[in-house]
């Protein structure tokens, strides 16, 4: 399946950098812009791929809205993947993108908070 178009998202302050990594595994390593407190006065602009903005949020301390916003996606995006148990979600991002059993734990444990 190909998709093109923006892709707008609105992600919390402590989810922002795992998320813009995630994103880049599902739809690969595209340009963004996350904007801190947008349209407001202490309003902040980062721009880059996604891995790169995972890096970078990451390494600091993030409060406020961020809005994530992914443009002119193209390309394939992966086929759909079925989760039934969490068996398959650990299977699924083992075989398909070599993570660690642990950091799909901490992935599922921030999503809960």
């Amino acid at each position: 399946m190909t998709f093109r178009g923006t892709l707008v998202f609105y992600e919390s302050p402590r989810r922002i950098a795992e998320f813009c990594f995630i994103l880049s595994e599902v739809i690969g390593d595209q340009e963004a812009l996350a904007v801190k407190e947008i349209s407001k006065l202490h309003e902040a602009r980062y721009f880059g791929c996604l891995k790169e903005l995972a890096i970078l949020l990451s390494a600091q301390e993030n409060r406020g809205e961020w809005v994530l916003v992914v443009h002119k996606v193209s390309g394939q995006v992966k086929e759909k993947v079925t989760i039934n148990s969490l068996d398959d979600i650990y299977h699924h991002f083992i075989e398909d993108h070599s993570l660690s059993k642990n950091h799909i734990r901490k992935i599922i444990q921030t999503r809960k908070n």
